[in-house]
C-alpha cells in the first residue's frame, strides 16, 4: 500500500513532468526570492512581489489567476524551478 508521502512525492514528480519548460533562476535571484517570501506559478512562470510561505502549493497566481502559486523553496525542492547562471 502506498502512503500518503509516497503518494505526495510521486504527485509532485507528474507535476514537473507536465511543465514543457521549468522555471531557470539565477542562484543569486533564487536566495533573492527565498528571502523575500516569494513564490513562482507553474502555470504562467511569474513570480510573486512577496507574502508567500516557503512551503506553499497551489495559492492562486494574480497574473493569470490559476491555484498554480508554489514558494521558492517548495517549488525548488519539487523540481520546478532550476538553478542557472
Amino acid at each position: 500500500m502506498i502512503t500518503d508521502s509516497e503518494l505526495n512525492t510521486l504527485a509532485y514528480a507528474c507535476l514537473a513532468m507536465q511543465r514543457k519548460t521549468k522555471v531557470t533562476v539565477a542562484e543569486g535571484a533564487m536566495y533573492a526570492y527565498v528571502e523575500g517570501n516569494c513564490g513562482v506559478c507553474v502555470e504562467c512562470g511569474e513570480w510573486t512581489s512577496g507574502g508567500v510561505e516557503p512551503d506553499a502549493e497551489k495559492d492562486k497566481c494574480t497574473v493569470c489567476s490559476k491555484m498554480a502559486v508554489y514558494g521558492a523553496e517548495q517549488a525548488l525542492l519539487m523540481g520546478l524551478i532550476e538553478l542557472g547562471e
